[in-house]
């Protein structure tokens, strides 16, 4: 067995959030917020080392200094990044050395440099728990935009308003045509998917769809056929009035049972009646909450 070498203390912080479903009465977890990890090092004989909990104080380029603290009690880490530097936002998701700044708290794991003083980490993976990006799917009415800046601010339900960022990349969908930000007015309902600053509450916009309905309940729906994954994103095709749509499901799509319980995609059955919230394009619905109200 090798030995190695553990500095711990307990300074945990964790928290949840929770997103009301008023339209059907029932709360949905909002996504579990990973908790920092308490402050901890750990240096195996072999020289690889596992820091959590450390405070960022300066970045360069691709190096940052970090340090652990107890007390009066220090330790100070040069963390070098290389091309195959694995770097994680707090949420699961990939983020940039360039996202990492001074006070940031940090995890970090990799090999030790035993040729050189102090502590100096070639760095396998750096976790940035100060980053509070999530992918997520909003639904709003455009209240304001910035033509300039590529930008609009909407207005949802969950989460009250959010500033859309438009960049090159952005896919802009309009009746399932390609369309540009000019497109994109004050009153219109629109959709859009991205990367979340909580905090900042700006969302990148990887796509922005606009939509000429509100959201809605789809009822009396009769499960048509599950996808071959339940982990989402993914899609459902449940029969409405005779008529097939695709129930697209994203990450913060709510799947209930018939007491608003939340479960699995991979729990409903094929012939289950299902209700589903969501905004029709076609017939395509994107679902905010769907519904098995066979399912106990």
């Amino acid at each position: 067995m090798s030995k190695k070498i553990i500095f711990s203390t307990i300074v945990t912080v964790a928290g949840l959030g929770s997103a009301a479903l008023g339209v059907f009465g029932a709360n949905r977890p909002f996504p579990v917020e990973p908790a920092i990890p308490s402050l901890s090092v750990e240096i195996k004989t072999n020289g690889i080392v596992a820091v959590r909990g450390a405070k960022v104080s300066e970045v360069a380029t691709s190096t940052l200094v970090a340090t652990t603290n107890w007390g009066s009690s220090s330790l100070s880490w040069r963390v070098n990044a290389g091309d195959s530097t694995e770097i994680l936002r707090r949420y699961p998701g990939q983020a940039r050395f360039s996202e990492i700044a001074p006070g940031h708290t940090i995890s970090f794991r990799g090999s030790l440099d035993q040729t050189s003083p102090g502590l100096i980490v070639q760095a396998k993976v750096v976790r940035d728990w100060s980053i509070e990006r999530i992918t997520l799917n909003v639904f709003g009415v455009v209240t304001s935009r910035d033509a300039g800046a590529k930008r609009f601010v909407i207005q949802t339900e969950e989460h009250g308003p959010i500033t859309v960022v438009v960049m090159d990349a952005t896919q802009i969908l309009k009746s399932k045509a390609t369309t540009t930000f000019d497109a994109i007015t004050v009153g219109m309902r629109v959709g859009a998917r991205g990367a979340w600053d909580r905090t900042a509450k700006i969302l990148q916009a990887d796509q922005v769809k606009v939509h000429r309905e509100e959201r809605r309940v789809f009822s009396n729906g009769r499960l048509q056929s599950l996808p071959t994954t339940s982990v989402p994103p993914t899609s459902i095709m449940v029969r409405f009035g005779g008529v097939d749509y695709t129930v697209n499901i994203s990450p913060e799509t709510a799947i209930l049972n018939r007491n608003w319980e939340a479960v699995s995609l991979s729990d409903l059955k094929s012939g289950d009646h299902i209700r589903v919230y969501g905004v029709r394009d076609e017939l395509a619905v994107d679902a905010t909450v769907v519904r098995d109200v066979d399912l106990k």
